[in-house]
């Protein structure tokens, strides 16, 4: 089982690098070895050390840091951290998923603020020439591809714009991708193990459908909107500013969805229907403005009320 989780590690990674623009597919499936096995032996060194022994493949294999560095922060440190969050015996799924995603974008926080200060920029300096290159990567691809210049120019020029945002937000980006990773990662374990006939137990908490943000945080979410909104702000107190913004709206953004997945199941939606309503979500990106506001208004609302009065 070890050598076959590692293999399937390294069969994966490379799939999401090597294979151009449907590669992610393979790539989301990385951490589900290493999670998986982790999970059902309860073995604390069992994910580390098929994480090490997959990082040691992949350097071989593409004889250069970028891949293996790639590898270790966005699958190999959330597989492990997910596997520990898990040993502590955390009876809720968003508990698991919020507190391994917070421990790891708080370790790739430090390694960039230590790294930003060892190159003498600001750490939000540091990341927005990261994107800025990775963009123009991108747009060398789409020139090779054959794209309209108007569609390039639009990207060229809306870059510096995008590039100041994610250096801001990058706390809170890495937050919500960690979290989101994390519930993929659970979600593909789960039918695994139903696959093989281990069934996999993640606790008993709450159902999902009941998941609330504690109604006292709406002050502190006034309290940030009210203090971004002050002159003269140095620009490291707007970066903490703008990224508990963000994670709070993340959270109320996840009790909107609940208010959602309620009425699903309330109304008995098929699995075909509920595919339908979440990939409109996420194709027309202002509808998760109108979930997050769903979430936000719940606490004076209750939409869940009119979910209950549903006879048939």
């Amino acid at each position: 089982m070890f050598v076959l989780g590692v293999v399937a590690t390294t069969c994966f990674f490379i799939a999401a690098v090597a294979v151009p623009f449907f590669g992610f597919v393979p790539g989301l499936l990385t951490m589900v070895p290493s999670v998986y096995l982790g999970v059902l032996t309860r073995h604390r060194w069992l994910p580390l050390s098929i994480v090490v022994l997959t990082t040691v493949l992949l350097y071989l294999f593409f004889r250069q840091g970028g891949p293996v560095l790639g590898f270790l922060f966005e699958y190999g440190l959330p597989a492990v951290m997910l596997n520990e969050v898990v040993r502590k015996h955390y009876n809720n799924r968003l508990r698991i998923m919020a507190v391994a995603a917070g421990a790891c974008a708080g370790i790739v926080l430090l390694a960039v603020f230590f790294y930003s200060f060892q190159s003498s920029m600001t750490p939000m300096t540091m990341v927005q020439r990261a994107f800025q290159a990775n963009l123009e990567m991108v747009q060398q691809v789409y020139r090779d591809m054959g794209m309209a210049k108007e569609q390039l120019a639009f990207l060229r020029d809306s870059s510096p714009v995008l590039g100041y945002w994610v250096g801001m937000l990058f706390p809170s980006l890495l937050f919500g991708a960690y979290f989101l990773l994390n519930g993929l990662t659970m979600v593909m374990v789960g039918l695994l193990g139903r696959w093989r006939h281990t069934p996999i137990s993640w606790g008993e908490g709450s159902l999902f459908e009941n998941f609330a943000v504690y109604q006292q945080t709406i002050w502190v979410l006034i309290g940030l909107w009210v203090a971004v909104l002050l002159p003269g702000l140095p620009e490291l107190i707007r970066f903490f500013l703008f990224n508990g913004i963000f994670v709070l709206v993340f959270f109320y953004l996840l009790q909107g969805m609940a208010i959602i997945y309620c009425y699903l199941n309330r109304f008995k939606v098929g699995a075909g229907g509920r595919v339908f309503i979440y990939f409109l979500l996420f194709a027309f990106h202002f509808l998760l403005v109108a979930v997050a506001m769903i979430g936000l208004f719940d606490m004076w609302v209750d939409f869940r009320k009119f979910a209950r009065q549903v006879k048939s």
